[in-house]
């Protein structure tokens, strides 16, 4: 890693940039953010930031996958406490994590052009391993629904499909108006689950 960084001051250094990416984030937002911002707010040099993250964005992208973390567990933590053979229960897990405030948090990180933009942009092998920690997230849920005795019967590439969908959903919620925005999203959730289990 970094010359004249012992693993302590890697491990503090990282997190700095973590703490400092989300912080921009809320203040001066992805695109207007620059690694000579990010490298004096933790006093490392711009070649050193390199080291950890072969771009701001790579940065930027961790930061949104540690804080997707959070409304995923709450899901699968959720379903510990399913109904057995309860598509119902299955709809309000689902719904309660939507709405969580750990879902609230994730999707504040991000306006919908940010989003879209470090999707667009993010080094392939860096989207790649997100895809696959997306799957076996999916392939963990699977494995609680089968012990709730809900069989699904779709593939875990369409769900990731679905959850692309809810972010959308999220995204234009001021569009959508407050009005209609719990109804559209729990119609999506019964379109969702009938499609996953039937």
């Amino acid at each position: 890693m970094a010359r004249g960084f012992n693993d302590k001051d890697l491990t503090l250094i990282k997190k700095g940039l973590l703490t400092e990416g989300k912080e921009r984030l809320k203040i001066t937002g992805l695109k207007k953010t620059t690694v000579d911002d990010l490298v004096r707010a933790v006093c490392i040099s711009k070649g050193a930031f390199y080291k950890f993250y072969p771009s701001k964005e790579a940065l930027f992208f961790h930061v949104l996958e540690l804080a997707q973390e959070k409304p995923k567990q709450k899901f699968l933590d959720l379903c510990d406490d399913l109904d057995y053979n309860s598509v119902d229960s299955l709809k309000d897990a689902i719904s309660q994590a939507v709405f969580s405030e750990e879902m609230d948090a994730y999707l504040r990180l991000f306006n919908k052009e940010e989003y879209d933009y470090i999707f667009r942009v993010i080094e392939p092998h860096i989207l790649s391993k997100h895809l696959h920690k997306d799957y076996e997230f999916i392939k963990k849920a699977f494995r609680k629904l089968e012990m709730a005795g809900l069989d699904v019967i779709i593939e875990p590439e369409q769900v990731q499909a679905y959850l692309v969908g809810f972010t959308c959903i999220f995204f234009e919620r001021e569009k959508i108006g407050d009005k209609f925005f719990a109804a559209i999203v729990n119609s999506y959730i019964d379109s969702f689950v009938d499609r996953l289990l039937f």
